[in-house]
């Protein structure tokens, strides 16, 4: 009788758990005719603080949510180019709340099955009139085009003190996971740098991202269904769009920033430019300096024992890029470029402390395991790309002609220690082992890429050739009783063309 109130209880803790962060906010955007208005901006503060806490947009019936909120007291800002800004705030999850009043206005509130239903958020247009006084308008940070999703990072939040990756992880649709990039009901998407294809993947892919800044990049296009021309490696695509100098004459910036989360990092970047009639020249440099600290739990559960990990990691590491992009417009019809990527990454120390837990069914402690690991790594990324445009009539028929050459080199140092615990009197301790990790790629491509506007058609066609050369070399050593290290297995290099 005992065992079933413990169950009894464990499963109404469970329960109220899931109901603690199952609550929602719904509401529907419309426009002063009444009408439903798509990828209307909606922004979710806690009331009183000025950060996001998320951000969502309105579908095509002007529909949005908000799932998995905690209990506590929320605004919502409601933003749309050519709109007045909209707030409601004091929206309160703490039980039934049936009328708020926001600015001598009511807006009713239906509270059912933990979701709050807002009544409908109508917006009016902006109607300011100036006389003879210039108006810049700022780009909304989402914008819908006929194949691809604009996610304007210069005029977010997220602009500054991160990076590429970051970026992409608040983008429209994209989901990512370690070093994982997909598009949600796309899966896989391959990368574009400025139209041209990333030739990398994995963690390559990762690092190299890292060593962007967000401060260099002024859009990121998610192309769910990308259009002939692009050279997809995927079902979809990602194009993340550099900032170009546009300003005529020399400019320049200093830009710094300090995070504090588990641990502190900053970074320190110089931008310099220059455009002079028909040359334009861009250039930037940032150095990156961060401590991530990770902490996960997995629990397997078995007919007759139960599996749990508990795994720490730390990691210290400094990144240093650079790019700079040459641009001459020869004439009306003649372009040249040359544009540099590169990127250092070195993580000084990276610790892993994975404990595994084994224990019957009855509670009892089988087998402890203890992996603790010490890790070196060192990433570098060269990526140079030309190209020459030719607008051959008025009409829009183009020929691109380009050329890429990427270059990069991983080595990876891993030292680790297996010790297994079995019950309480009996240790195993397997010898210390060392694994190094060499890698070296060389890719070289070079394209003929064509749009023809025809009488029946847009047709766009090219041709593509890419040679692939990698190496790679991978030790196993396992230290002895003399402290030195034996080679377990044989250095294996590979090459690889394609």
């Amino acid at each position: 009788m005992k065992v079933q109130k413990q169950q009894i209880f464990f499963i109404i803790l469970i329960f109220n758990s899931i109901l603690l962060m199952s609550n929602s906010i719904s509401g529907i955007i419309l426009n002063e005719k009444k009408q439903q208005i798509e990828f209307v901006n909606i922004t979710l503060f806690k009331t009183n603080d000025s950060l996001p806490i998320s951000t969502t947009l309105s579908d095509s019936l002007g529909a949005f949510t908000f799932s998995n909120l905690a209990e506590n007291n929320y605004s919502i800002e409601v933003s749309y180019l050519g709109y007045i800004t909209d707030t409601i705030k004091n929206i309160s999850i703490k039980g039934r709340v049936d009328i708020i009043n926001i600015d001598n206005r009511i807006d009713t509130i239906i509270v059912q099955d933990n979701t709050i239903q807002l009544n409908e958020i109508q917006i009016k247009l902006s109607s300011t009139t100036l006389n003879e006084v210039p108006v810049i308008a700022t780009k909304p940070i989402y914008e819908r085009k006929a194949d691809r999703i604009i996610f304007n990072v210069e005029n977010s939040v997220y602009s500054q003190g991160s990076d590429a990756m970051q970026a992409l992880s608040k983008a429209p649709r994209v989901q990512v996971n370690n070093n994982e990039i997909k598009i949600a009901g796309r899966g896989d998407a391959a990368v574009l740098i400025n139209d041209r294809l990333v030739r990398m993947s994995g963690e390559e892919l990762s690092q190299y991202l890292k060593s962007i800044p967000s401060n260099d990049i002024q859009s990121i296009e998610v192309i769910p269904n990308p259009p002939a021309k692009y050279d997809a490696q995927g079902s979809a695509l990602i194009n993340i769009v550099l900032k170009k100098n546009r300003k005529q004459g020399y400019n320049g910036s200093v830009t710094g920033s300090f995070t504090q989360a588990q641990y502190q990092g900053g970074s320190l970047g110089i931008t310099f430019n220059h455009t002079k009639n028909k040359v334009s020249f861009n250039s930037s440099i940032t150095n990156l300096v961060n401590r991530d600290y990770s902490e996960e739990s997995n629990i397997l559960q078995f007919n007759d024992q139960i599996w749990r990990d508990t795994a720490i990691n730390k990691k210290l590491y400094n990144t240093l890029s650079g790019r700079f992009e040459l641009t001459i417009n020869i004439n009306d019809k003649n372009t040249v470029g040359l544009n540099y990527k590169g990127s250092w990454n070195n993580v000084f120390r990276n610790e892993e402390n994975i404990i595994t837990k084994v224990k019957a069914n009855n509670d009892v402690l089988l087998k402890n395991i203890e992996v603790n690991a010490s890790i070196n790594r060192k990433f570098f990324t060269h990526i140079l790309t030309t190209y020459y445009t030719i607008e051959i009539d008025t009409l829009g028929k183009k020929l691109d002609i380009g050329f890429d050459f990427i270059n990069s080199y991983r080595n990876i140092n891993r030292t680790y220690s297996n010790d297994s615990y079995y019950g309480l009197d009996s240790l195993l301790i397997l010898p210390q082992e060392n694994t190094t990790g060499k890698q070296k790629s060389y890719i070289y491509a070079i394209n003929f890429d064509m749009e023809h506007p025809a009488k029946y058609g847009y047709w766009k066609y090219g041709i593509k050739s890419t040679y692939v050369n990698i190496r790679s070399d991978n030790k196993q050593n396992i230290l002895q009783l003399d402290n030195t290290y034996k080679l377990d297995s044989v250095s294996v290099p590979k090459n690889q063309t394609v």
